[in-house]
């Protein structure tokens, strides 16, 4: 697994944001720090096509993705959390799993859950994963019925971050998916992203490097304009 960024440049008015920033990521966890407005999430929204680059060249796999659109770029096997969870409330936990799971997406899928629970012996596999990846880490009561607009905005994050999890997907985009939850829904988050590095490509941004940084293999600081590899 390989995303190589090659002369990223992107500008807003004569503002630049990006100014020819070059990187290769390979499997592992990386994170990205810096102060607010010094191009993490537009770097992330760049790679993720949320955000057209002005020149230079993003690749996964020896594929180039600019100009794709952020679904073409989904079903390469990237997922982008964005720092405002982009969840629909009116779903359930258990139905934004289900439509994040590749397990899942061959099957006749039904909002209402109930109807294929107990008949289908996978989706109650399905269902035992989520309570592990929901329950413990943001103490939703009743994930099967519960709605997404009934949740605080860290229960959200839990639910973004367990989507992106079941995904599968090769490539992981964290947008500050630490913020806004407890120190033991983080320090669970943490414990997943350490699991999941040894076959993944997962990138996180964030204001600072605290503590947790040890979960990751390889740490960048962004100051305006470009960045630096400090670990």
């Amino acid at each position: 697994m390989l995303l190589k960024i090659a002369d990223a440049t992107k500008k807003f008015g004569t503002f630049c944001v990006l100014d020819g920033i070059s990187l290769s990521i390979k499997a592992g966890a990386h994170l990205f720090v810096g102060d607010n407005g010094c191009g993490k999430s537009t770097l992330f929204k760049c790679i993720a096509g949320f955000i057209k680059l002005d020149g230079g060249q993003i690749t996964i796999d020896g594929k180039t993705i600019v100009g794709l659109l952020p679904y073409q770029i989904s079903r390469l096997g990237l997922i982008f959390n964005t720092q405002q969870p982009l969840l629909v409330d009116d779903l359930t936990v258990i139905n934004h799993l289900q439509l994040t799971s590749s397990k899942l997406r061959s099957r006749n899928w039904d909002a209402n859950c109930d109807v294929e629970v107990g008949r289908d012996r996978s989706l109650q596999e399905f269902r035992h994963d989520m309570e592990i990846s929901v329950l413990k880490m943001a103490s939703i009561s009743e994930p099967l019925t519960e709605k997404l607009g009934n949740l605080s905005f860290g229960q959200k994050k839990a639910v973004q971050f367990a989507c992106a999890i079941r995904s599968q997907a090769r490539y992981l985009l964290l947008d500050e998916p630490f913020a806004g939850v407890d120190k033991n829904v983080r320090d669970l988050m943490l414990g997943y992203i350490r699991e999941e590095k040894q076959n993944r490509t997962i990138m996180v941004c964030e204001h600072r490097e605290k503590d947790n940084s040890k979960v990751f293999d390889e740490v960048y600081e962004m100051p305006l304009k470009n960045i630096v590899k400090i670990r």
